[in-house]
Protein backbone atom coordinates (compact mmCIF):
# COMPACT_ATOMS: atom_id res chain seq x y z
CA UNK A 1 0.00 0.00 0.00
CA UNK A 2 1.59 3.20 -1.28
CA UNK A 3 1.46 6.30 1.62
CA UNK A 4 -0.68 8.88 0.01
CA UNK A 5 1.28 11.40 1.90
CA UNK A 6 4.18 10.22 -0.27
CA UNK A 7 2.15 10.77 -3.31
CA UNK A 8 1.10 14.57 -2.43
CA UNK A 9 4.94 15.26 -1.87
CA UNK A 10 5.76 14.04 -5.51
CA UNK A 11 2.81 15.08 -7.39
CA UNK A 12 1.03 17.82 -6.05
CA UNK A 13 -0.69 21.42 -8.09
CA UNK A 14 0.50 25.01 -8.24
CA UNK A 15 -1.20 28.40 -7.44
CA UNK A 16 -0.56 29.62 -10.81
CA UNK A 17 -0.88 28.57 -14.79
CA UNK A 18 1.77 28.77 -17.63
CA UNK A 19 1.82 32.00 -19.53
CA UNK A 20 2.36 30.17 -22.75
CA UNK A 21 -0.79 27.39 -22.74
CA UNK A 22 -2.74 29.54 -20.12
CA UNK A 23 -3.53 25.86 -17.98
CA UNK A 24 -2.77 25.38 -14.80
CA UNK A 25 0.61 23.78 -13.78
CA UNK A 26 1.48 20.45 -12.12
CA UNK A 27 4.61 20.36 -10.07
CA UNK A 28 6.42 16.76 -9.90
CA UNK A 29 9.41 16.78 -7.67
CA UNK A 30 11.92 13.67 -8.17
CA UNK A 31 13.90 14.83 -4.49
CA UNK A 32 10.61 13.12 -3.03
CA UNK A 33 10.80 9.83 -4.91
CA UNK A 34 12.04 7.17 -2.62
CA UNK A 35 14.67 4.41 -3.22
CA UNK A 36 13.71 2.07 -6.03
CA UNK A 37 14.11 -0.63 -3.25
CA UNK A 38 11.79 0.86 -0.88
CA UNK A 39 8.49 1.02 -2.28
CA UNK A 40 6.71 -0.35 -5.20
CA UNK A 41 7.16 1.73 -8.32
CA UNK A 42 4.35 0.47 -10.26
CA UNK A 43 1.94 1.12 -7.61
CA UNK A 44 3.50 4.50 -6.85
CA UNK A 45 2.66 5.30 -10.41
CA UNK A 46 -0.71 4.42 -10.60
CA UNK A 47 -1.42 6.47 -7.18
CA UNK A 48 0.32 9.54 -9.27
CA UNK A 49 -1.43 9.15 -12.25
CA UNK A 50 -4.84 9.52 -10.43
CA UNK A 51 -3.32 13.18 -8.75
CA UNK A 52 -3.08 14.19 -12.03
CA UNK A 53 -6.11 16.68 -13.76
CA UNK A 54 -8.44 15.12 -15.90
CA UNK A 55 -8.06 18.43 -18.33
CA UNK A 56 -5.28 19.76 -20.34
CA UNK A 57 -2.27 21.38 -17.83
CA UNK A 58 1.11 21.96 -17.95
CA UNK A 59 3.96 19.87 -15.95
CA UNK A 60 6.87 21.29 -14.21
CA UNK A 61 9.56 18.62 -13.55
CA UNK A 62 12.26 19.12 -10.98
CA UNK A 63 14.54 16.37 -12.07
CA UNK A 64 17.65 17.84 -9.11
CA UNK A 65 19.92 14.94 -10.79
CA UNK A 66 17.55 12.34 -10.08
CA UNK A 67 18.74 11.18 -6.48
CA UNK A 68 16.80 8.37 -6.57
CA UNK A 69 16.64 7.48 -10.08
CA UNK A 70 14.73 4.19 -11.51
CA UNK A 71 16.49 2.28 -13.86
CA UNK A 72 16.16 2.48 -17.96
CA UNK A 73 13.09 -0.67 -18.03
CA UNK A 74 11.28 0.78 -15.36
CA UNK A 75 10.91 4.43 -16.88
CA UNK A 76 10.00 2.40 -20.18
CA UNK A 77 7.32 -0.03 -18.40
CA UNK A 78 6.11 3.23 -16.84
CA UNK A 79 5.61 5.25 -20.26
CA UNK A 80 3.69 2.46 -21.40
CA UNK A 81 1.47 2.54 -18.63
CA UNK A 82 0.10 5.86 -19.32
CA UNK A 83 -2.90 5.81 -21.04
CA UNK A 84 -3.15 7.90 -24.77
CA UNK A 85 -5.63 10.37 -22.91
CA UNK A 86 -3.63 10.93 -20.05
CA UNK A 87 -0.36 12.06 -22.49
CA UNK A 88 -2.78 14.11 -24.55
CA UNK A 89 -3.54 16.29 -21.63
CA UNK A 90 0.11 17.67 -21.18
CA UNK A 91 0.58 20.52 -23.06
CA UNK A 92 4.01 21.78 -21.66
CA UNK A 93 7.01 20.09 -20.14
CA UNK A 94 9.71 22.29 -17.70
CA UNK A 95 12.46 20.21 -16.76
CA UNK A 96 14.13 22.01 -13.82
CA UNK A 97 17.55 20.96 -13.55
CA UNK A 98 18.17 18.06 -15.59
CA UNK A 99 20.73 15.62 -15.51
CA UNK A 100 22.64 13.13 -18.41
CA UNK A 101 20.17 10.63 -16.93
CA UNK A 102 17.03 12.63 -17.13
CA UNK A 103 18.19 14.52 -20.87
CA UNK A 104 19.04 10.35 -21.98
CA UNK A 105 15.80 9.72 -21.12
CA UNK A 106 13.63 12.40 -22.62
CA UNK A 107 15.95 11.87 -26.12
CA UNK A 108 15.06 8.26 -26.22
CA UNK A 109 10.93 8.82 -25.67
CA UNK A 110 11.21 11.02 -28.43
CA UNK A 111 11.78 8.11 -31.00
CA UNK A 112 8.64 6.58 -29.66
CA UNK A 113 6.38 9.68 -28.96
CA UNK A 114 4.61 12.16 -31.86
CA UNK A 115 6.65 14.32 -33.06
CA UNK A 116 4.99 17.16 -31.24
CA UNK A 117 6.70 15.92 -28.21
CA UNK A 118 9.85 18.11 -28.90
CA UNK A 119 7.94 21.35 -28.85
CA UNK A 120 6.48 20.23 -25.20
CA UNK A 121 9.58 20.05 -23.25
CA UNK A 122 11.50 22.74 -22.55
CA UNK A 123 14.71 22.75 -20.63
CA UNK A 124 15.39 24.94 -17.44
CA UNK A 125 18.84 24.96 -16.15
CA UNK A 126 18.35 26.98 -12.88
CA UNK A 127 15.57 28.46 -11.00
CA UNK A 128 16.64 32.18 -12.11
CA UNK A 129 15.94 30.86 -15.74
CA UNK A 130 12.39 29.34 -14.85
CA UNK A 131 11.78 32.52 -12.72
CA UNK A 132 11.80 34.55 -16.72
CA UNK A 133 9.37 31.87 -17.92
CA UNK A 134 6.73 31.58 -14.94
CA UNK A 135 5.82 33.22 -11.84
CA UNK A 136 8.15 31.33 -9.61
CA UNK A 137 6.90 32.99 -6.37
CA UNK A 138 3.60 31.26 -6.04
CA UNK A 139 4.82 27.76 -6.39
CA UNK A 140 6.21 25.88 -3.32
CA UNK A 141 9.77 24.59 -4.58
CA UNK A 142 10.85 22.07 -1.65
CA UNK A 143 14.28 22.85 0.14
CA UNK A 144 15.89 20.16 -1.64
CA UNK A 145 15.66 21.27 -4.41
CA UNK A 146 17.13 24.94 -3.07
CA UNK A 147 19.98 22.96 -1.86
CA UNK A 148 20.75 21.73 -5.73
CA UNK A 149 20.31 25.10 -7.38
CA UNK A 150 23.15 26.33 -5.14
CA UNK A 151 25.04 24.50 -7.37
CA UNK A 152 24.73 26.02 -10.24
CA UNK A 153 24.05 29.94 -9.18
CA UNK A 154 24.80 31.60 -5.99
CA UNK A 155 21.34 33.32 -5.89
CA UNK A 156 18.03 33.59 -7.18
CA UNK A 157 16.84 36.64 -9.70
CA UNK A 158 13.16 37.18 -10.27
CA UNK A 159 12.13 40.14 -13.33
CA UNK A 160 10.46 41.92 -10.36
CA UNK A 161 11.91 44.28 -7.57
CA UNK A 162 9.75 43.31 -3.75
CA UNK A 163 10.30 45.16 -1.09
CA UNK A 164 12.77 43.01 1.14
CA UNK A 165 11.21 41.93 4.74
CA UNK A 166 14.80 41.81 6.54
CA UNK A 167 16.37 44.93 7.92
CA UNK A 168 13.34 47.06 6.72
CA UNK A 169 12.31 49.24 9.84
CA UNK A 170 8.44 48.67 10.93
CA UNK A 171 6.14 51.85 10.38
CA UNK A 172 4.32 53.01 13.25
CA UNK A 173 2.63 56.49 13.67
CA UNK A 174 0.25 57.35 16.31
CA UNK A 175 -0.05 54.01 17.64
CA UNK A 176 -0.79 52.00 14.43
CA UNK A 177 1.93 49.89 12.61
CA UNK A 178 2.30 47.25 10.12
CA UNK A 179 3.96 43.73 10.51
CA UNK A 180 4.92 41.58 8.14
CA UNK A 181 3.77 38.01 7.31
CA UNK A 182 6.64 36.69 8.06
CA UNK A 183 5.85 37.37 11.78
CA UNK A 184 2.59 36.00 11.90
CA UNK A 185 3.22 32.88 9.46
CA UNK A 186 6.67 31.99 11.72
CA UNK A 187 4.48 32.51 15.48
CA UNK A 188 1.43 30.87 14.14
CA UNK A 189 3.61 27.41 12.91
CA UNK A 190 5.78 28.30 16.26
CA UNK A 191 2.74 27.71 18.88
CA UNK A 192 1.98 24.40 17.47
CA UNK A 193 5.45 23.04 17.18
CA UNK A 194 7.39 24.74 19.46
CA UNK A 195 6.39 22.89 22.65
CA UNK A 196 6.94 19.82 21.54
CA UNK A 197 10.41 20.45 19.94
CA UNK A 198 13.84 19.82 21.66
CA UNK A 199 16.21 22.95 21.45
CA UNK A 200 13.92 24.80 20.01
CA UNK A 201 15.28 28.69 19.52
CA UNK A 202 18.81 27.57 19.71
CA UNK A 203 21.53 27.71 17.14
CA UNK A 204 21.14 25.14 13.59
CA UNK A 205 23.75 23.91 11.65
CA UNK A 206 22.05 24.16 8.78
CA UNK A 207 22.87 27.75 7.85
CA UNK A 208 22.23 26.93 3.72
CA UNK A 209 18.50 26.13 4.57
CA UNK A 210 18.07 29.29 7.17
CA UNK A 211 19.68 31.81 3.98
CA UNK A 212 17.25 30.04 1.63
CA UNK A 213 14.20 30.87 3.78
CA UNK A 214 14.97 34.25 4.47
CA UNK A 215 15.84 34.99 0.42
CA UNK A 216 12.47 33.37 0.20
CA UNK A 217 10.51 35.54 2.28
CA UNK A 218 12.64 38.52 1.09
CA UNK A 219 11.43 37.21 -2.65
CA UNK A 220 7.99 36.98 -1.46
CA UNK A 221 8.30 33.20 -2.07
CA UNK A 222 5.32 30.91 -1.21
CA UNK A 223 7.16 28.79 1.97
CA UNK A 224 5.88 25.87 3.56
CA UNK A 225 7.54 25.35 6.90
CA UNK A 226 6.61 22.44 7.78
CA UNK A 227 9.34 21.56 5.20
CA UNK A 228 12.33 23.46 7.52
CA UNK A 229 10.74 22.69 10.82
CA UNK A 230 10.22 24.56 14.11
CA UNK A 231 13.79 25.01 15.14
CA UNK A 232 14.75 26.34 11.60
CA UNK A 233 11.39 28.07 12.35
CA UNK A 234 12.59 29.94 15.19
CA UNK A 235 15.88 30.69 14.05
CA UNK A 236 13.99 32.92 11.37
CA UNK A 237 12.41 34.52 13.82
CA UNK A 238 15.63 35.55 15.83
CA UNK A 239 17.61 36.79 12.55
CA UNK A 240 14.16 38.92 12.18
CA UNK A 241 14.61 40.45 15.39
CA UNK A 242 18.28 41.01 15.25
CA UNK A 243 18.58 42.66 11.96
CA UNK A 244 15.67 45.37 12.79
CA UNK A 245 17.34 49.01 12.54
CA UNK A 246 15.47 49.41 16.08
CA UNK A 247 15.91 46.95 18.44
CA UNK A 248 12.58 45.46 20.60
CA UNK A 249 13.72 45.82 23.91
CA UNK A 250 16.93 49.00 23.55
CA UNK A 251 19.33 48.52 26.52
CA UNK A 252 18.65 52.41 27.48
CA UNK A 253 14.89 51.76 28.49
CA UNK A 254 15.52 49.52 31.18
CA UNK A 255 16.62 51.69 33.77
CA UNK A 256 19.26 50.86 36.68
CA UNK A 257 19.08 49.28 39.06
CA UNK A 258 17.30 46.32 37.64
CA UNK A 259 14.98 45.15 39.78
CA UNK A 260 12.96 41.66 39.61
CA UNK A 261 9.37 42.63 40.65
CA UNK A 262 6.58 42.15 38.30
CA UNK A 263 5.91 45.95 38.81
CA UNK A 264 9.47 46.51 37.95
CA UNK A 265 8.81 44.48 34.45
CA UNK A 266 5.23 45.47 33.71
CA UNK A 267 6.91 49.40 33.76
CA UNK A 268 9.62 48.64 31.00
CA UNK A 269 7.09 46.54 29.52
CA UNK A 270 4.80 49.54 28.98
CA UNK A 271 7.49 52.38 28.11
CA UNK A 272 8.05 50.44 24.94
CA UNK A 273 6.57 51.56 21.76
CA UNK A 274 3.07 50.10 20.48
CA UNK A 275 5.04 47.98 17.85
CA UNK A 276 7.48 46.77 19.71
CA UNK A 277 4.94 45.49 23.00
CA UNK A 278 2.74 43.60 20.13
CA UNK A 279 6.35 41.98 19.18
CA UNK A 280 7.62 41.21 22.64
CA UNK A 281 3.95 40.22 23.69
CA UNK A 282 3.41 37.66 20.72
CA UNK A 283 6.70 36.61 21.27
CA UNK A 284 6.69 36.04 25.05
CA UNK A 285 3.54 34.05 24.79
CA UNK A 286 5.45 31.06 23.22
CA UNK A 287 8.23 30.93 24.91
CA UNK A 288 6.68 30.84 28.64
CA UNK A 289 4.90 27.78 26.68
CA UNK A 290 8.26 26.45 25.58
CA UNK A 291 9.15 26.44 29.36
CA UNK A 292 6.42 25.00 30.62
CA UNK A 293 6.79 22.01 28.60
CA UNK A 294 10.50 22.38 29.41
CA UNK A 295 10.55 18.18 29.61
CA UNK A 296 10.43 18.00 25.92
CA UNK A 297 12.21 21.24 24.90
CA UNK A 298 14.78 20.83 27.77
CA UNK A 299 14.51 24.58 28.42
CA UNK A 300 14.06 27.03 31.49
CA UNK A 301 13.63 30.65 31.74
CA UNK A 302 17.45 31.50 31.93
CA UNK A 303 18.48 29.46 28.92
CA UNK A 304 15.38 30.38 26.71
CA UNK A 305 16.40 33.89 27.64
CA UNK A 306 19.91 33.44 26.46
CA UNK A 307 18.91 32.16 23.32
CA UNK A 308 16.41 34.88 22.53
CA UNK A 309 17.54 38.36 24.03
CA UNK A 310 20.45 38.78 21.72
CA UNK A 311 17.91 39.17 19.12
CA UNK A 312 15.27 41.66 21.46
CA UNK A 313 18.93 43.91 22.03
CA UNK A 314 19.56 44.03 18.41
CA UNK A 315 23.68 44.98 18.63
CA UNK A 316 24.44 45.61 22.14
CA UNK A 317 27.49 44.57 24.01
CA UNK A 318 28.05 41.69 26.33
CA UNK A 319 27.08 44.03 29.72
CA UNK A 320 24.14 45.21 27.91
CA UNK A 321 23.56 42.10 26.43
CA UNK A 322 23.11 40.69 30.51
CA UNK A 323 20.82 43.09 31.47
CA UNK A 324 18.67 41.86 28.47
CA UNK A 325 19.09 38.48 29.07
CA UNK A 326 17.77 39.11 33.04
CA UNK A 327 15.04 41.39 32.05
CA UNK A 328 13.60 38.95 29.41
CA UNK A 329 14.09 35.58 31.83
CA UNK A 330 12.08 37.86 34.43
CA UNK A 331 9.25 38.11 32.02
CA UNK A 332 9.06 35.05 31.08
CA UNK A 333 8.93 33.34 34.96
CA UNK A 334 6.21 36.33 35.40
CA UNK A 335 4.53 36.10 32.30
CA UNK A 336 0.81 34.85 33.87
CA UNK A 337 0.59 38.03 36.06
CA UNK A 338 2.86 40.34 33.57
CA UNK A 339 0.20 39.17 30.69
CA UNK A 340 -2.84 40.27 32.59
CA UNK A 341 -1.54 43.81 33.42
CA UNK A 342 -0.73 44.80 30.06
CA UNK A 343 -2.82 45.38 26.79
CA UNK A 344 -1.11 45.67 23.34
CA UNK A 345 -2.71 47.23 20.33
CA UNK A 346 -2.52 44.53 17.39
CA UNK A 347 -1.16 45.41 13.81
CA UNK A 348 -2.35 45.49 10.56
CA UNK A 349 -0.39 42.71 9.14
CA UNK A 350 0.33 42.81 5.41
CA UNK A 351 2.02 40.39 3.08
CA UNK A 352 4.92 40.73 0.82
CA UNK A 353 4.82 37.76 -0.39
CA UNK A 354 2.09 37.99 -3.12
CA UNK A 355 1.41 41.64 -5.02
CA UNK A 356 3.61 44.03 -3.01
CA UNK A 357 6.07 46.52 -5.04
CA UNK A 358 8.00 49.09 -4.40
CA UNK A 359 5.38 51.41 -6.22
CA UNK A 360 2.75 50.30 -3.89
CA UNK A 361 5.03 50.82 -0.75
CA UNK A 362 5.74 54.30 -2.12
CA UNK A 363 2.05 55.19 -2.90
CA UNK A 364 1.24 53.54 1.27
CA UNK A 365 3.81 55.57 2.51
CA UNK A 366 2.70 58.71 0.97
CA UNK A 367 -0.79 58.17 2.21
CA UNK A 368 0.04 57.75 5.47
CA UNK A 369 2.76 61.00 5.91
CA UNK A 370 1.57 64.46 6.49
CA UNK A 371 1.91 66.76 2.74
CA UNK A 372 5.19 68.65 3.71
CA UNK A 373 4.70 72.94 3.36
CA UNK A 374 5.11 74.58 0.52
CA UNK A 375 8.84 74.74 -0.60
CA UNK A 376 9.20 78.47 -2.36
CA UNK A 377 11.20 76.71 -5.39
CA UNK A 378 7.62 75.27 -5.61
CA UNK A 379 5.92 78.78 -6.45
CA UNK A 380 6.22 78.37 -10.64
CA UNK A 381 4.67 75.19 -10.93
CA UNK A 382 1.69 75.22 -13.41
CA UNK A 383 -0.94 75.32 -10.60
CA UNK A 384 0.79 78.13 -8.94
CA UNK A 385 1.52 80.77 -11.89
CA UNK A 386 -1.51 83.01 -12.15
CA UNK A 387 -0.42 85.82 -14.32
CA UNK A 388 -0.84 85.00 -18.28
CA UNK A 389 2.82 86.35 -18.95
CA UNK A 390 4.26 83.41 -17.19
CA UNK A 391 1.95 80.73 -18.60
CA UNK A 392 3.40 82.06 -22.21
CA UNK A 393 5.74 79.74 -23.99
CA UNK A 394 9.21 81.75 -24.26
CA UNK A 395 9.59 80.27 -27.20
CA UNK A 396 6.15 80.74 -29.32
CA UNK A 397 7.27 83.59 -30.98
CA UNK A 398 11.11 85.18 -31.77
CA UNK A 399 12.02 88.52 -30.51
CA UNK A 400 13.40 90.91 -33.32
CA UNK A 401 16.39 92.88 -32.55
CA UNK A 402 14.57 96.15 -32.48
CA UNK A 403 12.98 94.64 -29.32
CA UNK A 404 15.84 94.03 -27.57
CA UNK A 405 17.29 97.27 -27.75
CA UNK A 406 13.78 99.35 -27.13
CA UNK A 407 13.60 97.15 -24.00
CA UNK A 408 16.95 98.09 -22.71
CA UNK A 409 16.77 101.70 -23.56
CA UNK A 410 13.47 102.01 -21.72
CA UNK A 411 14.84 102.39 -18.68
CA UNK A 412 16.69 105.97 -18.63
CA UNK A 413 18.45 104.49 -15.23
CA UNK A 414 20.45 101.46 -17.25
CA UNK A 415 23.04 102.80 -19.93
CA UNK A 416 22.98 101.41 -23.18
CA UNK A 417 25.92 100.15 -25.29
CA UNK A 418 25.86 98.85 -28.29
CA UNK A 419 27.49 95.05 -28.50
CA UNK A 420 30.86 94.57 -29.85
CA UNK A 421 31.32 91.86 -32.76
CA UNK A 422 34.39 90.11 -32.32
CA UNK A 423 35.75 89.55 -36.10
CA UNK A 424 36.50 86.84 -37.89
CA UNK A 425 39.93 84.41 -36.13
CA UNK A 426 43.10 85.55 -37.62
CA UNK A 427 44.19 82.57 -40.32
CA UNK A 428 46.54 80.69 -39.33
CA UNK A 429 50.33 80.74 -41.38
CA UNK A 430 51.23 78.16 -43.37
CA UNK A 431 53.18 75.76 -41.97
CA UNK A 432 56.61 75.34 -43.89
CA UNK A 433 57.33 71.68 -45.12
CA UNK A 434 61.00 71.11 -44.22
CA UNK A 435 63.45 68.80 -46.44
CA UNK A 436 65.40 66.23 -44.96
CA UNK A 437 69.22 67.08 -45.36
CA UNK A 438 71.28 64.61 -47.56
CA UNK A 439 74.06 63.34 -45.22
CA UNK A 440 76.90 62.36 -47.27
CA UNK A 441 79.55 62.17 -45.18
CA UNK A 442 77.67 58.72 -43.28
CA UNK A 443 78.68 55.41 -46.10
CA UNK A 444 76.22 53.36 -47.30
CA UNK A 445 74.91 50.19 -45.19
CA UNK A 446 74.28 47.43 -47.04
CA UNK A 447 71.56 45.22 -45.90
CA UNK A 448 72.37 41.88 -44.43
CA UNK A 449 71.05 38.88 -46.37
CA UNK A 450 67.70 37.41 -44.32
CA UNK A 451 69.01 33.92 -43.02
CA UNK A 452 65.83 31.74 -42.92
CA UNK A 453 65.57 29.61 -39.71
CA UNK A 454 66.26 26.22 -39.73
CA UNK A 455 63.22 23.79 -39.01
CA UNK A 456 63.80 21.48 -36.19
CA UNK A 457 63.77 17.64 -37.34
CA UNK A 458 60.58 15.78 -36.92
CA UNK A 459 60.73 13.27 -34.23
CA UNK A 460 60.74 9.91 -35.82
CA UNK A 461 57.02 8.11 -35.16
CA UNK A 462 57.33 5.97 -31.83
CA UNK A 463 56.96 1.92 -33.82
CA UNK A 464 54.40 1.27 -30.23
CA UNK A 465 51.80 3.20 -28.34
CA UNK A 466 51.83 4.53 -24.61
CA UNK A 467 51.49 1.57 -22.69
CA UNK A 468 47.99 0.88 -21.26
CA UNK A 469 47.41 0.60 -17.95
CA UNK A 470 47.16 -2.10 -16.15
CA UNK A 471 43.50 -3.44 -14.44
CA UNK A 472 43.22 -5.68 -11.51
CA UNK A 473 41.31 -8.83 -12.13
CA UNK A 474 38.97 -7.90 -9.22
CA UNK A 475 37.78 -4.61 -10.79
CA UNK A 476 38.08 -5.76 -14.44
CA UNK A 477 35.22 -7.85 -12.88
CA UNK A 478 32.83 -5.73 -11.50
CA UNK A 479 33.34 -3.53 -14.71
CA UNK A 480 32.08 -6.70 -16.74
CA UNK A 481 29.05 -6.95 -14.67
CA UNK A 482 27.79 -2.77 -14.58
CA UNK A 483 28.06 -3.23 -18.30
CA UNK A 484 26.22 -6.08 -18.55
CA UNK A 485 23.66 -5.29 -16.58
CA UNK A 486 23.43 -2.02 -18.07
CA UNK A 487 22.97 -3.88 -21.69
CA UNK A 488 20.51 -5.77 -20.07
CA UNK A 489 18.50 -2.81 -19.29
CA UNK A 490 19.14 -1.49 -22.35
CA UNK A 491 17.65 -4.07 -24.10
CA UNK A 492 14.75 -4.96 -22.05
CA UNK A 493 13.66 -0.99 -22.82
CA UNK A 494 14.08 -1.10 -26.19
CA UNK A 495 11.94 -4.14 -26.57
CA UNK A 496 9.30 -2.20 -24.26
CA UNK A 497 9.65 0.61 -26.42
CA UNK A 498 8.88 -2.10 -30.03
CA UNK A 499 6.28 -3.04 -28.47
CA UNK A 500 5.01 -0.15 -27.69
CA UNK A 501 5.66 1.59 -31.29
CA UNK A 502 3.72 -1.78 -32.79
CA UNK A 503 0.78 -1.49 -30.60
CA UNK A 504 0.68 2.22 -31.30
CA UNK A 505 0.36 1.56 -35.00
CA UNK A 506 -1.47 -1.74 -34.79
Amino acid sequence: MVNSALVDRIVYPSQTVDPSTRLPIVIVDSTALPPPQAVGYEELVKAAIKRLPQTNYALLFFACGAPNKPSWSWVAQTYAMLERPVRKRVRKIYVVHESWWVRTITQMLRGVVSAKFKSKIVHVSSLSQLAQLIDMTVINVRPKVYVHNLKIESSITIPRHPTPVFGMRIDHRDGLFDVPSLWTDCLDFLRVTAPVTRGVFCRTDRTDLLAILRDCYDRSQVVDLDDYGAILTACLVKLYLYELPEPVLPTSKLPLPMKDSVDYTVAVFQGLPSWAQYLLYSLTEILASVVVHGSRTLHNATTIAQQVAPGLCGRASREQLAIGVRYTRNLVENWPSVSKAVRVRLPHTYSHSRHSSVNDNLMVSKQRQPNPPPSPLRNLSKKNVSSPELRKDPFADPIAPEQLQTRATSDPSLPFEEPKVMGPPPVPPKATVLKPIENTSRPEVKPKPKVKPLKPEKPEPRRFGPRAKSVSSTRRGKMVAELAKLYEDKSHAAQVLVDLERSRRA
